[in-house]
């Protein structure tokens, strides 16, 4: 039988020395690394961009059963 319910994970951001987002860092709740969330250099690293970027993630996580 599957288990339906969603697993908690954990996200952390990594920085670069400008301060600007380098990547989301997305780890279960038990510390197993589950995905790196890298951010494209395409886009600039403007807030609303930044927000986006974590909604998009949020999003990813959730469609996998992820909390």
């Amino acid at each position: 039988m599957k288990n339906t319910e969603m697993q908690k994970v954990v996200l952390s951001e990594i920085h670069g020395e400008s301060g600007d987002l380098v990547k989301i860092v997305a780890t279960h709740q038990d510390g197993e690394h589950i995905y790196d969330f890298l951010w494209t250099q395409d886009e600039p690293n403007t807030h609303e961009n930044r927000e986006e970027f974590r909604k998009w993630v949020s999003r990813f996580l959730a469609n996998k059963g992820f909390e």
